[in-house]
């Protein structure tokens, strides 16, 4: 759930699970649980990605879950918002991911 990075985590209620599902344009399944996505002792709130609006004609719309510690909050402990994506693209021939997948971030990419 955590892919080795921050422990931190979240579970979603079927209620908001449907609502990310149902939305107009909705790209992904939307996962009941998962871990921050930031480096491990990384600063600031914790996030992780829920879901991608594509609407026709209109910028990509993204969703994630953030919130402040506890590692494990309870569900008022979090909020489901829109973030800006961060735009940074690896150069040459570093492996893993092609783009950054984390809202726009201060700091450094792992492959830069």
């Amino acid at each position: 759930m955590t892919r080795g990075l921050c422990t931190a985590a979240v579970t979603l209620t079927p209620e908001e699970m449907q609502r990310l599902e149902e939305l107009p344009g909705a790209a992904n399944e939307v996962p009941e649980a998962d871990g921050c996505s930031y480096s491990a002792r990384h600063s600031g709130r914790h996030a992780f990605a829920v879901q991608v609006q594509e609407l026709p004609g209109q910028e990509t719309v993204h969703w994630w879950v953030i919130w402040d510690g506890p590692e494990q909050p309870d569900s008022t402990g979090y909020e489901i918002v829109t973030l800006e994506a961060c735009d940074a693209e690896r150069k040459g021939d570093v492996a893993g991911a092609s783009t950054c997948r984390l809202p726009v971030h201060e700091g450094v990419h792992s492959w830069s």
